[in-house]
Order: structure tokens, then C-alpha cells, then sequence
């Protein structure tokens, strides 16, 4: 019944379904973790002990009830009682227009004996509520806390509660424990029956924490499940095992005009010991901005080219995939190691020319965008997929050039992500963790300046680019709807240009509304220096290396996220020369203000998306959803971080003794599995 669609409650037709679904609620089962956003507490309150603005709970008798009917075109109606228990009296007043009598007060009489729940204000008599909630004695269920759910056009906390309070009658024999016997009292863990009328019905405010944590135990695991179940699917498959380093790494290694860091030696030792195995390498590469990813990946590629497979690097944008080719043909260019680029923009010819190199094994390595996806292009024999994940592609978008012939992973990320959130996020790789910067990089001095002090940065600006550096202006919006002038980079463009200090300097323009061509041609001027101070937008932050760049200039700072700023501030001191980030803005909030002191404060990447995942909650973090897997509804990845670790745990253990879920004792996880919409897949009497 669980699966059993809404319209089978009471009074849910077509349109009440249809809002419903706004919620993501269309089954029974979804109804019942649809979680309350806070609870009414209906413990009374003495009235005398109110004050007000209390927002509280009275219980006592009506002694005195009267209603009053204004003429004219508003059909406006009051009712008024007063409401008196052993320690004083108060007022209720509800209001309404037309026939309709709301909340019940249609049923009132002198002399009752009620609860009631609304805020408390002061009105002309003295203290009253406003259209208080109203329950006749007894409370059903006896409950004290009600919820307060997350609500749409259409629907009233009512009709909530009373579709919840069905939802439970109807699906009651369906609520039966999946984890396997014992599992639950081991974990401390509410059952899952207790679970869910607890957090609909619960007796204290403790009670609903423990169902919570339980229900959000339970969305991690299935959510972890999904994850590790394509990990463990591909890890009993045979993979591309490569030879020990040889001739044509140590070539590699020796070639690099700069020393390796700890941080890199330790990352390729880790690739070795993976891309050595039987067993496909499923790895992520964590590293700050300008911790040398790139060498780290470039070595893994050469280790393939080695062991006579082709490489490929998969990139989201054009313009950074145009740039990994630069890099990686610098570094294995010296090698004899062919590499070509495959995306989008390529012409029919280019295309075809680049896919006949690959599918005969002459073109050894290939950089390109989601362009590497088509079904026209075929490998001669695939050894490693690296993936950048600037912006993150999905689970399945990741993994589905690998599986083209199950081969090694590596996905690399410049956003430092918190080991918590990351066991979410990438539960099916293994991580390893650049966290130092090359020898020679100097901090990048970051300053918060006022707006009311930009003829100041200005002029340093100029006298930036006198000494030969190259500058970057950030604003937050192209133009359209909602851009103001400060904000608008074409607009600024033009004003920048007019100015006296800038009149003789060359000024490029960067947007996300240009073609990829254009975009290319303009960061291609910019690089070779024909563009002295480029105006831009976000867009930059996507791993755009110019080492002559020393100034970087965020208009409007209070507008971004601190992982977006860190990003903006990691395209700038990129060479032996100072360099400094430029933070303008009037931040009119206390988060706002705290960003930006914490950005001007710290240097260190996973410092600050620790702190962002606080201010900000993990919405920026996680950028785009994650492909093929249900949203997680309940879990705060912040409030739950001791939950997410117990479920990746108990999941790591489930799957370790039972990969394919064929066991009896896991039938209920099984369909809880399916229930949830985990793609899964029957192969020898099991999951995988």
C-alpha cells in the first residue's frame, strides 16, 4: 500500500493530487515522509502567565460568545468569545467573510471547555488571539506537539494532518522493519512503525528527534546502497591491470620544470596501487585551486599510454576542455604521446578525422566534452576515464564512458568538500587529497574594500597593469532582467572604457551568453596579453589559468558564495608574482559580512567549504543533483553528519556480505530499495 497513489485517501481527486505532487508527494509512502517542519506545542499555559507576542496554548470554558455581521459588499462576519480558565480570561476573535465559520467556532458554546493555539497580541480590550486553531476535548491521540508541515497553494495544515493520520491507517501492515532482526536496537535506532508515527505523533520533542534520526537513517542507507551497489557491480568485473612505472612515466616525471609536492606524490602512489590491480580504479582527486590535479592526471595517462591503452579526459565546458588539452599536450607532448580534442564546435570533418584516430588506437589520449558520450565514438582499447568535475556530472553521466569497457576512473574536483558531505556525494569512489600549494606559490593578498573607495582600486588597477600584469573585473550579472548597472559586465564594460584612468588600456568582455568560439577567441587574446584587464563574469571561475594575471576584482562581493569567491581568487597568483583579490561590496547582512571576512582570513580551501556548508547549507556544494538517484527529502547534511557516517558504514557492511541483496534476511530492503526508485537490477537471484 505504500506505493498506493494519494488520490486512494479521502477527498484527494485529480486536483489535490496535482498539489500534492508539488511536494514531491504522490504516494502514500511519500506522504508518510513528508516531515514536519516544526510542532505546535498544545501543552496549556496558564492565562494569566501569557504576555504578549507568546505564541501559546489556552485551555478553558466559554463564558461569553457573540457575533457581529457588517452590511455592505465585504460580508464580513466576527466572532468573539472569551475564553477563561482559573487564572484570568482572554479574548478570541475570529474572522471571516461570507457563510464560512472557520475553525470550528461554529461549533462553540457558552459554557465549553476547549483548547485553543494562536499568538498572542494585544488588542483594544487587552490581550486576544487572532483566528486561534481550536480542539475540543479530548485531544485526539492525546497528543500534545502537533505538526506543522510544509504546505502548498491549496492544501491547509488540516487536511495535512488528517491524510497523514489516513495514510497511517491504511499503510499500518505495510510498516514492518526491513533491517535485519536486531540491526535497529544495535544502532539505537527507533523501529521503523515507532519511527514514523513519531515523527507525525510524537509525545515529546525527543520522541520526534529519535524518529527523525531513524527515517533519516533509513533515506542515507538506501541513498548509500544506490551508490556503493554500482561500486561493488563493477569491481567483480575484470579491469584494465597496469605495469609498474616504467621508461615512459619516470620520462614524464623528469621532463616537469617544477618539483612534485607530498600532496602529488602521495595522490599518484594511490592512482599506482589501483591502476596496478584487477580491479577497475574508481578514484576522486580533491584538490584546492592550483594544487596540481592536472600533473596528477597527466601522470595517470601516462601510465596508461604505457600499458598500450588509450586515455580520455572529459571536461563540462568547451573552453576548459580546450585549455586540459593545451596543458596535458605541453606535458606529454615531449613524450610522443598523440592527444586530440573531441567537442561540440568541431566541424563534421573534425570530427570524424579524430574519431577514425581513435577507433585505430593511432590518437592515444583525447580531451573533450560530454562530445565523448556519442555513440560514433570508439576506442581501440580504453584504459582510464578522468573526469573534471568543476561542475559536477552526475553518477551515471561519470561513469558512462568507463563502463564502455569497465575501465579505470578518476574524477577530479576543485571544490574542497567536507569528508561528511563527500561519503554522500562520492560514496562510490575512493578520495585522495592534494592539500598543499607548489613550492613558490605566495598567498594571494585579499582585501575588502568599500564601494565608496573604487576610484582607489582603480587606480591600483592601472598601476597593475603599468608594471605589465593583467587584471580581471567579476560582475555578478550579464544584463536582462533584474541587472542593475553596477551589475550588468557589458554595461560596465563600456563605462569601464570611458573612464581617464583606463582610456589607454585594452579591456576585453567575457560572458556566459557568448558562443563557445567567441568565448575561446577572447580568452585566447587575453593569454597572449592583447586584453590587459578582462571583464567577466562567474564564468571564469571554471579553471582558466593565466599566469600573468596578478589582480582580481569582485564587484559586488556579498552577492557570491564563499566557494565562489575562493574559485574567482585561485584564477589570480598563479606565478612567483604578488597578487591580490579585491573583495567590493556593502554586505547588508551579518552572513554576508561574515563571508566576506572569512574569504579576506583564509587561504585554505576545505576551511572555507566547512564554513560555507554552515553559512549556506550544502546547496552550493552539491551544485547539480545527482543523476539517477532519488533527492534526499529528510536529511540536513549539516545536523546529520553522525547519521550519514553510521549509514555509510552499515551500508559498506551490507553490501560487503551480501553484494547482491539475495539474502532472505534483506527481502525487506529490497523493496524498500525499489519503493524508493534505486535503479536496480536482478542478476543471479539478487541486487547489483
Amino acid at each position: 500500500m505504500l506505493d498506493a497513489p494519494v488520490t486512494e485517501l479521502p477527498g484527494v481527486g485529480k486536483a489535490r493530487a496535482a498539489a500534492l505532487a508539488r511536494l514531491e508527494i504522490r504516494t502514500l509512502g511519500d506522504l508518510l515522509v513528508h516531515a514536519p517542519r516544526q510542532y505546535e506545542d498544545w501543552a496549556p499555559s496558564p492565562v494569566a502567565e501569557v504576555r504578549e507576542g507568546d505564541v501559546a496554548c489556552l485551555q478553558g470554558v466559554i463564558d461569553d460568545l457573540r457575533e457581529q455581521r457588517y452590511r455592505g459588499t465585504t460580508g464580513l462576519a466576527v466572532t468573539r468569545a472569551v475564553l477563561t480558565d482559573t487564572t484570568g480570561s482572554i479574548v478570541l476573535i475570529w474572522f471571516r467573510r461570507g457563510r464560512f465559520r472557520p475553525l470550528g467556532s461554529s461549533r462553540l458554546k457558552v459554557g465549553q471547555e476547549l483548547v485553543v493555539y494562536g499568538s498572542i497580541r494585544r488588542d483594544k480590550g487587552g490581550l486576544a488571539i487572532h483566528n486561534p486553531a481550536v480542539e475540543h476535548l479530548p485531544l485526539p491521540h492525546g497528543a500534545q506537539l502537533k505538526p506543522v508541515y510544509p504546505l502548498t497553494e491549496g492544501i491547509s495544515q488540516t487536511q495535512m494532518r488528517t491524510w497523514v493520520g489516513e495514510a497511517l491507517k491504511i499503510c499500518w501492515d505495510n510498516l514492518d522493519e526491513y533491517l535485519e532482526v536486531g540491526c535497529s536496537k544495535k544502532l539505537e535506532l527507533a523501529g521503523r512503525r515507532e519511527a514514523i508515527v513519531g515523527m507525525h505523533r510524537p509525545k515529546t520533542r525527543e520522541h520526534a528527534a529519535t524518529s527523525r534520526a531513524r527515517l533519516v537513517f533509513d533515506e542515507v542507507l538506501c541513498y548509500q546502497i544506490g551508490i556503493l551497489s554500482e561500486r561493488y557491480r563493477r569491481t567483480r568485473q575484470p579491469g584494465r591491470v597496469h605495469i609498474p612505472d616504467g621508461f615512459l612515466v619516470e620520462k614524464m616525471i623528469k621532463e616537469l620544470p617544477f618539483a612534485l609536492t607530498d600532496g602529488q606524490k602521495r595522490a599518484m602512489q594511490e592512482m599506482a596501487a589501483d591502476m596496478e590491480s584487477p580491479q577497475p580504479m574508481q578514484r576522486l582527486l580533491q584538490g584546492d585551486v592550483g594544487s596540481g590535479k592536472t600533473v596528477v592526471a597527466v601522470y595517470g595517462l601516462a601510465k596508461t599510454v604505457e600499458a598500450q591503452y588509450q586515455g580520455a579526459v572529459m571536461a563540462p565546458t568547451e573552453v576548459l576542455a580546450r585549455q586540459h588539452f593545451e596543458r596535458i599536450t605541453t606535458l606529454m607532448g615531449k613524450l610522443g604521446v598523440e592527444v586530440g580534442l573531441l567537442t561540440g564546435s568541431l566541424s563534421a570533418r573534425e570530427k570524424a578525422d579524430i574519431c577514425s584516430r581513435l577507433s585505430e588506437g593511432s590518437c592515444q589520449v583525447v580531451v573533450g566534452t560530454q562530445a565523448l558520450l556519442e555513440r560514433g565514438v570508439q576506442f581501440a582499447d580504453l584504459g582510464l576515464v578522468v573526469v573534471d568535475e568543476e561542475h559536477r556530472f552526475g553518477v551515471q553521466q561519470r561513469q558512462a564512458l568507463a563502463q564502455k569497457d569497465n575501465t579505470d576512473l578518476l574524477v577530479m574536483t576543485a571544490t574542497p568538500i567536507p569528508r561528511t558531505l563527500a561519503l554522500t556525494l562520492y560514496g562510490d569512489l575512493d578520495i585522495s587529497i592534494i592539500d598543499e600549494l607548489p613550492p613558490g606559490r605566495k598567498p594571494v593578498d585579499t582585501r575588502w574594500i568599500s564601494s565608496r573607495d573604487r576610484d582607489k582600486v582603480y587606480a591600483f588597477v592601472r598601476s597593475q597593469v603599468k608594471m605589465g600584469h593583467q587584471v580581471y573585473i567579476v560582475y555578478p550579472l550579464v544584463e536582462g532582467a533584474g541587472a542593475t548597472q553596477d551589475s550588468a559586465a557589458k554595461t560596465e564594460a563600456r563605462r569601464l572604457q570611458a573612464l581617464p584612468a583606463f582610456a589607454d588600456l585594452s579591456i576585453g568582455l567575457l560572458h556566459g551568453q557568448m558562443g563557445s568560439r567567441e568565448k575561446d577567441s577572447v580568452i585566447e587574446d587575453f593569454v597572449k596579453g592583447h586584453w590587459q584587464i578582462l571583464v567577466t563574469t562567474s564564468v571564469i571561475e571554471v579553471g582558466i589559468d593565466v599566469p600573468n594575471a596578478t589582480v582580481m576584482v569582485v564587484e559586488n562581493a556579498e552577492r557570491f558564495g564563499l566557494a565562489q569567491l575562493h574559485q574567482l581568487r585561485g584564477r589570480v597568483g598563479r606565478s612567483a608574482a604578488e597578487s591580490f583579490c579585491l573583495l567590493m561590496g556593502e554586505p547588508t547582512t551579518p552572513e554576508a559580512r561574515q563571508r566576506l571576512e572569512l574569504i579576506r582570513q583564509t587561504q585554505d580551501g576545505f576551511k572555507l567549504a566547512e564554513a560555507d556548508l554552515k553559512l549556506r547549507g550544502p546547496g552550493e556544494i552539491l551544485g547539480v543533483r545527482q543523476s539517477g538517484l532519488p533527492e534526499l527529502r529528510l536529511t540536513d547534511l549539516i545536523q546529520d553528519h553522525d547519521i550519514l557516517e553510521q549509514a555509510h558504514k552499515v551500508a559498506v557492511q551490507i553490501l560487503g556480505e551480501d553484494p547482491h541483496l539475495g539474502h532472505d534476511c534483506h527481502r525487506g530492503l529490497r523493496q524498500e530499495l525499489a519503493r524508493r526508485g534505486y535503479n536496480s537490477t536482478k542478476h543471479d537471484g539478487g541486487l547489483y
